[in-house]
């Protein structure tokens, strides 16, 4: 059977649960369900430091420190890795 008739390759690894996905249309769905939440998203926002303020974190970026995120809702991408 071929997966992939246009590579070609030595060898390669089958993993039947991977699939290709629209990730514009997951970061989407993603955004929503944490807006949902009560969250903020900001982009284009670089970190310039991070602090403990008590049981969360106080993010300090170009537009604006972010209080009281926790070790769990603070996410960060840099442009390196959100283009792979």
């Amino acid at each position: 059977m071929d997966y992939e008739p246009h590579c070609r390759a030595l060898s390669a690894l089958l993993v039947p649960e991977t699939g290709i996905v629209d990730y514009g249309q997951v970061a989407e769905t993603m955004a929503g369900i944490i807006r949902d939440r009560g969250a903020e998203i900001r982009t284009g926002a670089g970190v310039s430091a991070i602090r403990r303020d008590g049981d969360g974190l106080v993010l300090e970026t170009a537009r604006g420190a972010v209080q009281r995120a926790t070790s769990s809702t603070a996410r960060g991408c840099t442009p390196t890795a959100s283009r792979r």
